[in-house]
Formats: C-alpha cells, structure tokens, sequence
C-alpha cells in the first residue's frame, strides 16, 4: 500500500510538471537570450536595444547613397565641411542627406558660389547662408547647375547649403562639383544685354512670345534663354538654328512644372535643332535654349541663334 502511495505521487509529480514542460519548450521562440526587452530568434523582433535582425529592417538594409564624399558627415548646419575657395569636384547629395559646407570671408568681399550637375539625374538648389541659417542669397531653377553669390557685409563665417531636391524615390542621389570663390565680384554676365529679350535665364523670367520667328538671338554658357508661349492643342514644330562649329546649342521644351514634354528635347549635335512635341492641354509651355559648350569662349563667348514656333 505504501508502496502505491508512492507511485502515485511519483505519478501526479509527473503529471503537474508536464504543463510547464511543454509551455517552456512551446514558447521557447519567444523568449530571450540576451536581453529583456527584444529577442534574437524572431525576424521581427530585435536582438539588440536599437536594430534589427533580419533583412528587412535597419541593421541589415544598405543606404542607398552612392559613395560619401570626402566631406560627410555635414548633414546639417552644426556639421558644416569647411572648405576653401577653389574646386571641389566629385561631391554627392542624396535624399535625406543635404550638403552644407562653412567659409570664412571679410566685409566686401563677394562669396560666389557655382554648382555644376545634370539636372536630369536628380535636381539641386543652392543657398548663401549666414552662420544662423538664414538665406542671404539662393539658387533653385529646376534645370541644370545652379549659381548664388552675395557681398559680405560683416567679417565672419558664412554657410554654403546645397540641398537635393529630387522628387524621384528610384534616385539616390547626384553627383555634383563647386567651385568656391571668396572675394572680387562675380565676372559680368556676357548676354546680360545681347538681345532684347534679356534677362531670360530662368523659367521664372521667361521673355514672352507669341507663335512665329525670332532672329538676332543669343545665349552664353551658363546663361541659357527661357521662353513662354502660349499652344493650343495639336502638333507644334520648334526649329532652333545655329552654327555647330561655333558652339553647341540644346533645345528643350517644358510644361509649367519644368517637366521637359516627350519628344520635346533637341540634342542632336547638328547645326539646327528641329522637334515636334504634341501638346495635348493648351496653356502657356516654356522653350528653353542652352548652350552645351563654346570653343570660343574666351575670345567671342557667346552664340548666336534663331527660334521658329510653328503650328502644324
């Protein structure tokens, strides 16, 4: 009997001490080797205080910001990259990622501020900035390179803010060079009064024309021509002429966005560009002249061109 006794209490020792067997071994996924608060066996869960372990959360996700520059980490005002007049090639901003960049400069001088890069990669726009932040001089076209200067009023630091305004989830970023000057004014603008349709350099100033042909026209590198113009909807054939050997000209034509239209863009490195964009919303567009390179630049910059808008 007392032997019994014993097997029974063996036997429901065993039976209480199943459960919790079972709950520990059955939950051991949940539970935590290392910390209290996350857990290394699921995907979801974190195996350290701050990231993840599977593929698709921090700790394993690549940044998709093509190569840091040699000035990273300036990210912000706080971390401005100082730099020193001159070139500065190769550097690259990217989404979420800004550039900011600090130069010293004394009362009088002009900091002068050039951005070189393709707009068609990714859009960039430029601000002079006192040492607070605050905008003293900006650059924001919406189309190729952008330029800002601004004279010094009072001896200090000042910041270069380069911002990527790329709306494009599918672009990283872009690669972009400056050029950095510290002191004499900017050169003078060599088509400031070439034409009569001057200033046009920006979409925002576009000379206003109607459909027809424009003679005596002239643009210069860095200084392209904008037009705006108002289309109906239908077929419309825009013929630049020039002569190639003196310089390249490129033809673009943009929708109020700065959106160049499809099959509006002459690129063909011929002595006339001639393109037939089909307008399908009538409206004011924007023709857009520039000026791709000048072997003459030195001596004659510049090149003349004509413009004819027609209506098929």
């Amino acid at each position: 009997m007392a032997r019994s006794r014993r097997l029974l209490f063996v036997a429901l020792a065993l039976m209480l001490a199943l459960p919790m067997t079972l709950l520990t071994v059955g939950c051991s996924h949940i539970d935590d080797d290392d910390a209290t608060t996350d857990d290394d066996d699921l995907t979801t869960d974190d195996d350290d205080a701050t990231d993840d372990d599977d593929a698709t959360d921090d700790d394993d996700a690549t940044d998709d910001c093509p190569a840091d520059d040699s000035f990273e980490e300036n990210d912000d005002l706080a971390s401005a990259a100082a730099v020193t007049p001159g070139d500065h090639p190769g550097l690259t901003a990217c989404q979420d990622d800004d550039d900011y960049y600090s130069v010293t400069a004394e009362a009088g001088d002009f900091i002068t501020v050039s951005l070189t890069f393709l707009d068609d990669d990714a859009d960039l726009d430029l601000e002079i900035q006192s040492a607070e932040g605050t905008t003293l001089d900006s650059s924001g076209s919406g189309t190729d390179n952008e330029f800002a200067f601004y004279e010094v009023s009072e001896a200090g630091t000042y910041i270069i803010y380069v911002e990527f305004f790329g709306e494009d989830d599918d672009v990283a970023g872009v690669t972009y060079d400056m050029r950095v000057s510290v002191g004499d004014p900017p050169p003078a603008d060599p088509c400031a009064t070439d034409d009569i349709y001057e200033p046009n350099d920006w979409q925002a100033t576009a000379a206003a024309i109607t459909v027809g042909s424009y003679t005596d026209l002239k643009t210069c590198l860095g200084n392209d021509d904008y037009y705006a113009v108002e289309l109906p909807v239908g077929d419309v054939q825009f013929l630049l002429t020039h002569t190639y050997a003196a310089g390249d000209l490129d033809l673009r034509v943009l929708d109020a966005e700065g959106n160049t239209l499809l099959n509006g863009t002459g690129l063909s490195g011929d002595d006339d560009e001639l393109i037939t964009p089909a307008i399908e919303t009538a409206g004011t567009y924007w023709v857009r002249v520039n000026q791709f390179n000048d072997p003459d630049s030195d001596t004659a910059p510049g090149q003349d061109y004509s413009l004819t808008i027609a209506i098929q």
